[in-house]
């Protein structure tokens, strides 16, 4: 798709009425934008009038090479950031674009816009003739985001500038805060949600990796922008970069708020205002060659760039997606984990690589890009562990193994990932599984208290959801809502999907039990019962399952995870205390189980401890106890 088409009369239409259209919509803004540009110039007419023309001529031309190559090393540098600006909005916008093709994009259209003026318009026009598979629409989204972010960026650069170097220029400390206190506002919403929801739209937080990258950008931008500008000042300017650089970041925002060519007029009136002292012919010259440096040659060059168009894109070589319904059956029974049926509930994905072998099963955070257990149809660790951190990379997110074997940890750990053990599954071998031994004597205690009380476990074939609907919201009520992300959550079409035991006393249902299932193993999901269920319900329940899968010659049935027990007992007890475990470890001991240590891997010890707060606020996130829907409390 490009800005020109041939051979098309409908598409050249099309093109045509799209163009027209955004400037229609943009035009209006524009000229507000243009007279308040006018007034702002006009403000200061009595000292630019002032100024010898002849003087500003000869400041220009009495820059030396040294100062042209440094101010361009400088320029480049700010150009290298300017680019990246799209590749980060690209990965939080999740459009599958690589990194390469983006930064291209980004800085030709950066170079044009802010020469041209009508930053949103022009930068649209030139982004969608440089992404051949974007729409004219979807280009002005992007480069409304990538304006956006980057007037952000600056806000908080700028604040944190005038405080380190000039906290009484712009009326005090108190302004300069405002975009400090707002960012760190923003910071703390990412990390308790992942979005709000404003007059029914949904809007989703930025993760930290975008908003740590955008300020790291917008930093590296305008230092070498100023930088750019300081080596082309004249020995008679005798300013230090740190008085430069805050009242440029001001000049920049005054350019940027008008949205003429160049930010010509605002740029230089609020630079020679913030800077009174300075002698403004000499000023003006050094300002007239950073114009050549900064606009005119990139310009040149981005147009260079749009009349060669966009190079072939790379190859996607990892992708995150659902399976169709014959696909997703096809994989869970085959996967090597029963808890592989997650996939049928809430928003997980598979991450595959481009040769269609489905590797991972995935959860996103807010923070995160999270693999649940271990790959999938692949004993390939390693190329499992790589894949993830290329799709987490890809999204500006962390790459999280969560619940995974020593097998994978291993992986995770030989790629450089700090691992950390976070639990101990409990599992039995039903084909070998007997209560007759001295380390079940606690479970035939259950067992018979159950009997004794009539209770009668059987594995229906048509489930009484509305009763199992009753018990599980009575249940969520008295334990304080469902824990979400990998642990059960109550749900009809999912239940269907399970193995399910009934438990019922002279016929009136007292509680139930589901299992994942899958040819490999199956694996305990959900246990509810009511609040006078009698004692040992669950043990008698979980007894059938075993005894049932000791039937058919299962290998495995597990019992699910408790928190590993780590001498840190704050993060043990906030580990039992987010997955709701207290009591759980007596139960699975009963049916004196064989432990399997499991693991939690990340890039480095700050990422491990995001990704942790961020899978901790998932699974605490309460669920409605009627519809089983979850109800996230950030």
């Amino acid at each position: 798709m490009g800005l020109i088409n041939t051979g098309n009369t409908s598409t050249t239409t099309d093109t045509t009425t799209g163009i027209v259209q955004h400037m229609r919509k943009y035009a209006p803004r524009q000229g507000v934008l243009l007279l308040m540009a006018a007034g702002f110039v006009a403000l200061f007419y009595g000292r630019v009038s002032t100024l010898e023309m002849d003087k500003i001529w000869g400041g220009f031309r009495s820059v030396s090479s040294y100062q042209w190559i440094m101010a361009l090393l400088a320029t480049a540098a700010s150009f290298w950031a300017v680019g990246r600006y799209d590749a980060v909005v690209h990965k939080m916008m999740r459009n599958k674009v690589d990194t390469g093709t983006a930064h291209q994009a980004g800085i030709a259209g950066i170079a044009i816009s802010q020469t041209l003026g009508m930053g949103v318009l022009t930068g649209a026009l030139v982004r969608w003739r440089m992404l051949p598979d974007a729409s004219l629409w979807q280009a002005t989204r992007l480069s409304a985001t990538v304006a956006a972010s980057f007037l952000a960026g600056w806000a908080v650069v700028t604040g944190l500038a005038l405080l380190m170097f000039a906290p009484d220029m712009l009326g005090g400390r108190m302004v300069a805060l405002l975009p400090i206190v707002a960012a760190l506002a923003l910071v703390v919403a990412s990390l308790l949600g992942s979005g709000t929801t404003v007059f029914g739209r949904q809007i989703k937080w930025p993760s930290l990796t975008t908003v740590f990258a955008i300020l790291s950008l917008a930093a590296i931008d305008t230092i070498a922008a100023a930088i750019a500008l300081y080596v082309l000042l004249p020995d008679v300017v005798a300013l230090p970069l740190t008085t430069l650089y805050p009242a440029f970041l001001l000049a920049l925002g005054a350019a940027m708020v008008s949205g003429t060519p160049g930010g010509v007029g605002p740029f230089e009136v609020t630079l020679l205002a913030l800077l009174p002292s300075v002698n403004a012919e000499a000023l003006l010259g050094a300002v007239l060659a950073y114009r050549v440096i900064y606009y005119a040659i990139p310009a040149v060059l981005a147009t260079l760039l749009l009349a060669r168009g966009p190079l072939q894109l790379a190859h996607q070589t990892v992708m995150l997606r659902t399976p169709d319904h014959s696909a997703q059956n096809a994989l869970i029974q085959n996967a090597p984990f029963a808890e592989a049926n997650l996939l049928r509930q809430g928003p997980k994905k598979v991450l595959y690589q481009i040769s269609n072998t489905p590797l991972l099963l995935t959860s996103q955070t807010g923070q995160a890009l999270v693999a649940l257990r271990d790959p999938l149809l692949t004993r390939d660790g390693q190329r499992a562990v790589q894949t993830l951190a290329k799709a987490a990379k890809d999204q500006a997110k962390i790459a999280c193994l969560y619940k995974c074997s020593a097998r994978t940890a291993l992986q995770a750990r030989k790629n450089g990932f700090f691992v950390l053990p976070i639990a101990r599954e409990a599992w039995v071998d039903p084909r070998s599984f007997t209560t007759t031994t001295p380390s079940h004597r606690q479970l035939r205690r259950k067992l018979r208290k159950a009997e004794t009380a009539s209770i009668v476990t059987t594995q229906p074939s048509t489930l009484p959801m509305t009763e199992m609907a009753r018990i599980s919201a009575d249940w969520a009520i008295r334990s304080g809502g469902e824990r979400g992300f990998s642990m059960g959550v109550f749900t009809p079409e999912f239940v269907q999907t399970q193995r399910c035991y009934l438990a019922t006393q002279d016929g009136v249902l007292q509680g139930f039990i589901t299992l994942n299932t899958c040819q490999a193993e199956w694996s305990l999901d959900l246990m509810r019962q009511t609040e006078t269920a009698p004692d040992g319900t669950m043990h008698a329940l979980l007894a059938h399952a075993i005894s049932d899968a000791a039937k058919l010659d299962l290998p495995r049935l597990s019992l699910a995870a408790i928190p590993f027990e780590h001498s840190n007992r704050f993060l043990h007890k906030w580990m039992q205390s987010a997955s709701a475990s207290a009591g759980l470890k007596q139960f699975k001991s009963a049916f004196s189980p064989q432990w399997q240590t499991l693991y939690m891997a990340a890039p480095n010890r700050l990422q491990f401890a995001l990704a942790g707060f961020d899978i901790a606020r998932e699974i605490t996130g309460k669920t409605n106890p009627t519809t089983g829907a979850l109800v996230r409390h950030s």
